[in-house]
């Protein structure tokens, strides 16, 4: 092998360095020699072989280090103090020498000192430190080394550095055997040369570039529209599967509902939402069991609820939906359950053991007799003993045992009941006394507690028919359905025989219910059939029947999981592996009702007045015909409304929401929040009174149309307004409407030719919404009846045109228009926020629009009593809420009655997962939405950031 001969060798050189300190500088070197005076677009001229390894000194050198320097035509030596002190590069040094000439080594001094002796014909030893010792002694003349401390010294290790350059053409003239100028000049040619083409590639790259960042921005606008497309599409399978649902699992409907509002927040999918959550008023919210519910409980104060399932687990819940607690786990189905009564005690069965549960002393196994099985329990109202009745398996007519534990004291008494049959329901209602019911014959029995001597007995006349019975919670009454449309209720007060004769009756509806219930004070009876629960009044035997309340929103509950919780309002039943929590008082989920005293007098009646607070926590009621201002509290805060305030001059909320009184005089006692707010000029009626948006002015138009404004803080009167022309009190009795912006620069009220609009700065008037002649001259009311202002802009209904148009006042024209229904009344309202339209309907609802769109987003059923009643609406301030004032009818018991509606999409998403209690599945999501499942399904997840702009929403 010829060591001159390039193409024998597999690297032009090797180089040998320290990993320590000469990491970098050897990979900056390798690449400059490899590339030095190398046109740009052709391979690199050399080919250099570094070793990345960094082995002890305990090792020799590897196959693949003696492979490489035998495959090498060039030593090339990083020298310095570690190199000198570094085994490894010992070792490669030694190999060099024992192998190969001294006249192919080049060294690269990156640190310490060289210093050859003429004189010793080698290195002086003393001098040098920055060779290793096998370098020490290879050499019998100066070998080429050339000097690189500057570029460690100072670190420059940039490629384009000029000391660089120098030293690497040193390096690379001997390896590559060209003489140094040459092939520096070769190397500035090629430099200058690659610089034009560069210079001409960079013109040809931008023009590359912009084409494909145009090809990119249509990609991406095209992959955008798509993602749109595919999110819309999804957002509405959500929706439509969430209508889809609201009859059989109103549970997913609102999970997949809210869904499909966080998919696409858009009037259409808010519709969806907004049903889903009006959608059987007076569910609460569910609880998950985990298994199919077969028997539920309540406790008598309403505020636990228990349920047994049929994997033999026994789940305790408060009211509330808080985490569900595992009581007990018994080997079969809970087929009887029961429980104290503030439920801290619990009583279960399956088909064969008892157990017994005490929130202080846990679980207690209660012996069910030998060879007896299907026990039945019952907890004292105190919860210190337990009472199961069990009978003798595999018996026609068995005879029973009825055994009571003390849990306390853990003694137990018992008496056999073989005389009076076998008990399917045993109940406690009081600490002394014990019902035993046969739901199959009707028969019952009282017994005294402890003794369990028998005290009562009787039938209540059940017909072979029956396919459900039901015993009240403190066995009072008894009933049963032999599939007619009512139900039968007997009493088991007194000592009697059989008989057929009832004393009360309910309403009832469906030929097979799978579950009957009676309420503890046997005002209410329920009967579960096809999925729905039809509440109805007891009434006494004989008497006019009701129609029935209908629970929907289940397919179906399942057989003996129906009871009254508490009172007659709240129910709890099963429906598959739910508990279903109901409270027949509730107006809606989104919505809270209560009565008021100050009532419009009669239908004709201008309706009450009311104003709510920022967050609608409180409401201010009036009548031009009543007892003045009354407060009304919404946020829990016990307390009746407060009394009369007898004012004229008018209130207004604070952005803080204190109430400000106007003209009330100093020493007249107010509740708070309400504060006097006495002013010097005198008081009269108003038409409009505001505090600003900042808090720090009142602006109020009374009924001559004067308009004033005042400082907030001290009372006083900043500016006073009497421009403004006045309605016609022989059409405008009231003295007409007014309205005031929320930054207080405007006043408006109706006039009879049209809407009088004061710029309050300026006091500049104009007209807007006139009357033509020809209305003048044929109509005799006012050119409006209602309007508001919504930010800058100013709403208007007229009398003689079922639209509602938004006005831009300076430009005096209208900017937008939203529809009325056919059947609206006058009385509609807009957010301040300009989102929502809302209109009270003559069937006693009131319809949501969104108002930039005039999309119909749904409909709220404000269910008075009877029809035609005066109702008022107005939004709080912050826009998420609504509140309505119906007014009394004097010819009944209705005493007036308020209702606020949450309107905020967010806080519909929020009850939506309350009243759901759990989170869509993946599968869920799949089968109904058709894609993959977002990362997260956690229902109460923030929305995710928006990629897309809502180009169908109008600004």
């Amino acid at each position: 092998m010829s060591p001159d001969t390039a193409t024998d060798y597999r690297y032009d050189a090797f180089m040998s360095y320290s990993h320590a300190v000469n990491g970098e500088l050897a990979r900056t070197l390798q690449g400059s020699l490899e590339r030095f005076a190398t046109a740009w677009y052709r391979p690199r001229s050399l080919r250099v072989f570094r070793d990345y390894t960094s082995l002890s000194a305990g090792h020799n050198l590897t196959k693949s280090i003696i492979a490489a320097l035998e495959s090498s035509r060039y030593f090339v030596l990083l020298a310095s103090p570690e190199a000198a002190s570094s085994e490894w590069v010992n070792r490669e040094v030694a190999w060099w020498d024992e192998n190969r000439s001294p006249d192919h080594v080049i060294i690269a001094l990156t640190k310490g000192v060289l210093h050859w002796s003429d004189g010793l014909k080698g290195w002086d030893r003393a001098l040098t430190t920055a060779l290793p010792p096998a370098a020490l002694k290879m050499f019998d003349a100066e070998p080429l080394w050339v000097d690189v401390r500057s570029l460690t010294t100072t670190g420059r290790l940039d490629a384009a550095n000029p000391d660089l350059l120098q030293n690497v053409a040193k390096i690379a003239a001997p390896v590559r055997g060209v003489d140094l100028d040459l092939l520096v000049g070769e190397h500035i040619t090629l430099h200058r040369r690659a610089r034009r083409q560069r210079a001409g590639a960079v013109i040809a790259l931008c023009v590359l570039l912009v084409l494909v960042v145009v090809a990119a921005v249509i990609a991406v606008s095209q992959r955008r529209t798509a993602l749109d497309q595919a999110r819309i599409a999804s957002a509405r399978a959500l929706a439509s599967a969430a209508v889809a649902n609201l009859d059989s699992q109103l549970d997913l409907a609102q999970l997949l509902a809210a869904e499909a509002y966080r998919l696409d927040p858009v009037p259409q999918t808010q519709a969806g939402l907004l049903r889903a959550m009006t959608a059987s008023p007076s569910l609460v919210r569910y609880l998950h069991a985990g298994a199919e519910v077969t028997r539920v409980a309540g406790s008598r104060d309403g505020k636990i609820v228990v349920a047994g399932t049929a994997d033999g687990r026994v789940m305790r819940w408060p009211f509330t939906g808080a985490r569900a607690q595992q009581l007990a786990d018994l080997p079969g189905e809970i087929r009887s359950l029961s429980l104290s009564a503030d439920g801290g005690t619990v009583v279960a069965a399956d088909q064969s053991r008892a157990v017994a549960w005490a929130a202080d002393s846990g679980i207690h196994d209660i012996t069910v007799p030998p060879g007896h099985s299907d026990p039945v329990v019952a907890a004292t109202p105190s919860g210190t003993t337990a009472i199961v009745h069990s009978v003798v398996a595999d018996t026609f007519e068995p005879p029973g045992r009825l055994t009571m534990i003390d849990l306390d004291r853990g003694t137990t008494r018992s008496v056999d009941t073989t005389d009076t049959g076998g008990w399917n329901e045993i109940m406690a209602p009081t600490d002394q006394q014990l019902v035993l019911f046969d739901s199959g014959y009707g028969n019952w029995e009282r017994r005294t507690l402890p003794t369990l001597t028998r005290s009562a007995i009787g039938s209540a006349g059940f017909g072979v028919q029956n396919s459900a019975a039901a015993i009240s919670p403190d066995g009072s009454l008894v009933t049963y359905t032999n599939g007619a449309d009512w139900l039968p209720i007997w009493q088991t007060r007194a000592l009697s025989a059989a008989t057929t004769d009832h004393h009360r009756e309910a309403a009832s509806v469906g030929r097979f219910p799978t579950a009957l219930a009676l309420s503890r004070d046997g005002k209410r009876a329920a009967t579960a059939s096809n999925g729905t629960i039809y509440v109805s009044a007891v009434v006494a035997a004989g008497g006019t029947r009701r129609a029935p309340l209908a629970l929907t929103g289940n397919a179906s509950i399942n057989p003996d999981t129906l009871a009254f919780l508490g009172d007659s309002s709240h129910l709890i039943s099963g429906a598959g592996s739910s508990v279903a929590l109901w409270d027949t008082n509730q107006l809606n989920r989104i919505a809270k009702r209560t009565t008021t005293s100050v009532l419009s007098p009669c239908t004709g009646c201008a309706p009450v007045t009311i104003t709510a607070n920022h967050d609608a926590t409180a409401v201010v009621v009036s009548a031009e015909a009543g007892d003045g201002l009354r407060i009304h509290r919404f946020d829990g805060v016990p307390g009746t409304p407060s009394a009369p305030i007898t004012t004229g001059g008018g209130v207004a909320w604070t952005p803080d929401n204190r109430l400000l009184v106007r003209g009330s005089p100093a020493d007249l006692p107010l509740p708070a929040p309400a504060v006097a707010f006495p002013v010097d000029s005198g008081v009269s009626r108003t038409k409009a009174v505001r505090v600003t948006d900042d808090g720090t002015r009142l602006v109020v138009v009374d009924a001559t149309n004067t308009i004033e404004v005042h400082d907030t803080r001290t009372g006083e009167l900043l500016r006073r307004i009497d421009t403004l022309p006045e309605g016609d009190p022989e059409i405008d009795p009231g003295g007409g409407i007014g309205a005031i912006s929320a930054d207080g620069t405007r006043a408006a009220v109706i006039t009879t030719d049209g809407v009088a609009v004061a710029t309050i700065d300026t006091d500049d008037v104009r007209i807007i919404a006139a009357r033509s002649p020809q209305e003048r001259a044929t109509d005799s009311y006012l050119a409006a009846n209602s309007i508001t202002f919504v930010g800058d802009k100013l709403a208007v209904q007229r009398q003689t045109t079922n639209v509602v148009n938004l006005w831009d006042v300076d430009a005096g024209r209208i900017v937008r228009t939203v529809a009325n229904d056919p059947d609206t009344l006058s009385v509609f309202a807009i957010s301040n926020q300009d989102e929502l339209f809302v209109q009270h309907r003559g069937d006693d609802t009131v319809v949501v629009k969104d108002s930039r769109t005039g999309t119909t987003i749904g409909s709220l059923d404000l269910s008075p009593p009877e029809s035609g009643l005066a109702t008022s609406i107005a939004f709080s301030g912050n826009g998420k809420a609504m509140v309505a004032a119906i007014g009394s009818n004097l010819d009944t018991d209705f005493p007036g009655q308020l209702q606020r509606w949450q309107l905020s999409p967010a806080e519909w998403m929020r009850q939506a997962c309350e009243t759901a209690n759990r989170s869509l599945a993946v599968s869920e999501w799949r089968e109904h939405a058709g894609t993959e499942a977002p990362a997260s399904l956690e229902c109460t997840r923030e929305f995710p950031p928006l990629s897309w702009s809502f180009s169908n929403m109008i600004d």
